[in-house]
């Protein structure tokens, strides 16, 4: 078993996180996952000692804020209803590695595209 998964902390206070990569020096959401508080706090930790390491930007994640709109209100809301219930939603404890985590994301046709952009327009940085 993966030590990771071991811990008793692991699998709660779920959050929904954009993930954001860079287009001509401007943000992009480019995906979404749904992952536990503990895990979060370990992406974050490698994001920033990736660039530490490489000297550049090479992305970041923020978490999906209730209330901002409709779209994000809905999708907290049933985040909570799945804890509440005992339920783990996080997509990497389900997964053996990061990379085969499941994102959501827009389709190659670009369907998706605009509620992406509506949970990215919810993650606006405030004074939390």
């Amino acid at each position: 078993m993966n030590p990771e998964k071991s811990r008793s902390s692991y699998g709660t206070s779920l959050g929904a996180w954009v993930f954001l990569g860079t287009e001509q020096n401007r943000e992009k959401p480019v995906g979404l996952m749904v992952i536990c508080e503990a895990h979060a706090i370990l992406l974050l930790a490698q994001l920033e000692r990736a660039r530490l390491e490489t000297g550049h930007h090479v992305g970041e994640i923020r978490l999906v804020r209730e209330g901002v709109n409709a779209q994000a209100q809905e999708l907290v809301l049933s985040l909570r209803q799945h804890e509440a219930q005992g339920e783990n939603k996080c997509a990497r404890c389900h997964a053996d590695d990061w990379e085969s985590a499941e994102m959501w994301g827009p389709s190659p046709d670009g369907s998706g595209a605009v509620m992406l952009a509506q949970f990215a327009a919810a993650t606006q940085r405030g004074d939390a």
